[in-house]
């Protein structure tokens, strides 16, 4: 049978006030910039993004290529055998109910939600100065895609989560501490 967590051995959260209301008004006053001026908003992050995409997209391949290396490699090494939670306690799931968990959180709520819509965003306005709804257009938008809910979507998924999990539930933080940070933010 499968053990619960035991809610006496959990730390409480906790909230870092300075780094909460930092972020809390940096957002606010983002918000309330692109609302009050849409078009001067639209022009500066769509030439931001252009910029950054122009000089630094092959390091955005590089890391994600990287990470998908990295997840590969703590899955099939000897850290992939590293137990998440406290030594003396039982897997509360078995390894195929968390394996499906883990697919339907991430990739599996991206293909739900992006699965029709993003290939057909790139199709219809692709990014690489292609003629809209042509033939070219949709072989890319198709890679893009690919790209974006494939296994390097796996891959940076999985980096990230190792760190947040294994600290998480060694330190025996709540299981919501887990589920908070674990927030899809890409």
């Amino acid at each position: 049978m499968y053990s619960s967590p035991s809610q006496d051995v959990t730390k409480p959260l906790t909230l870092n006030k300075t780094v909460f209301m930092g972020s809390a008004i940096i957002s606010i006053l983002l918000i309330i910039w692109t609302i009050a001026f849409p078009d001067y908003s639209e022009t500066l992050l769509s030439a931001s993004m252009t910029w950054v995409s122009d000089k630094f997209g092959w390091y955005y391949m590089l890391v994600v290529a990287a990470y998908s290396i990295f997840a590969l490699f703590v899955g099939f090494s000897k850290y992939g055998d590293i137990k998440l939670g406290q030594d003396h306690e039982k897997a509360q799931f078995p390894f195929l109910a968390w394996a499906a968990m883990l697919f339907s959180a991430g990739i599996g709520i991206d293909l739900l939600f992006f699965g029709a819509s993003e290939p057909l965003m790139h199709y219809l306005t692709p990014h690489t100065g292609l003629e809209p709804a042509s033939a070219e257009a949709m072989r890319e938008a198709l890679a893009q895609t690919f790209f974006a809910l494939g296994t390097t979507r796996l891959g940076y998924l999985c980096a990230d989560r190792y760190g947040v999990s294994l600290f998480c539930l060694s330190q025996k933080y709540a299981t919501r501490t887990t589920l908070a940070a674990d927030t899809d933010i890409w």
